[in-house]
């Protein structure tokens, strides 16, 4: 079950996440893995978001914490924030948080499914919104060359941060690989279940439907632990 197609950003068709449920956060809600991508492995993070507002807050605002996972240390940090603002044209996503080693406007749409995914090769760090890559008004694509990341061993947590902020949200499709996925790749993948295969770290399809916790089906056994009673919506 996925939810029904509709029309994105850059006018790219979008099926929706994958799974069955999706789960709304909010003030101390968000999933946690124990384990995550560390040191300068290459990986793909993907999630699936459905804002609930974009606009309308003061400027700089943590609107939505996307995920994170590392420390705030300097180059250990892997964490990714969409930050709201009044007008469209402030809205941003920001990459390694308050430092902005990394960030890139453009506004998501609230009540609708946009799929965010980040990658990192060893050198570069690639920002993708329904699967193309943002480009800004000056033509500079949404990447940064961070060759000296090195995330420090630590969880995974989706719509939190390492501040503890979280909002309301609801999210879906929870993906990581152990590889820099290409634009191809996201886009023919993004709203598809995957079977087990050797670059999938973890996936949750979020088919419990209930609980405090989410299966992972890649195989692996990465359990997501679902913190503060977030609320299991259909998709």
């Amino acid at each position: 079950m996925s939810a029904a197609a509709v029309v994105g950003h850059h006018s790219l068709t979008v099926g929706g996440p994958f799974g069955v449920y999706g789960l709304q956060f909010g003030s101390g809600k968000y999933a946690s893995a124990s384990t995550a991508i560390s040191g300068n492995a290459s990986r793909t993070y993907l999630v699936f978001v459905k804002p609930t507002k974009t606009l309308g807050y003061a400027w700089g605002t943590a609107v939505i914490p996307l995920f994170c996972s590392g420390t705030t240390a300097t180059n250990q940090d892997f964490t990714l924030r969409y930050y709201g603002s009044i007008t469209a044209s402030s809205c941003y996503l920001a990459f390694n948080g308050w430092s902005n080693d990394f960030n890139h406007y453009i506004t998501l749409e609230a009540e609708v499914w946009t799929c965010i995914a980040v990658t990192y090769d060893g050198a570069k760090v690639k920002l993708f919104v329904n699967g193309v890559q943002p480009i800004s008004g000056t033509g500079v694509p949404a990447e940064k060359a961070t060759p000296a990341l090195n995330t420090a061993v630590g969880p995974l947590r989706f719509g939190t941060d390492h501040n503890g902020n979280s909002t309301g949200a609801t999210f879906a499709g929870f993906r990581v690989e152990t590889v820099a996925l290409t634009a191809t790749q996201i886009q023919s993948t993004m709203s598809t279940l995957l079977p087990p295969h050797a670059s999938l770290y973890a996936q949750w399809p979020l088919t419990e439907g209930n609980g405090a916790s989410a299966d992972d089906n890649s195989g692996n056994n990465r359990t997501l632990t679902l913190v503060g009673s977030p609320v299991w919506v259909n998709l």
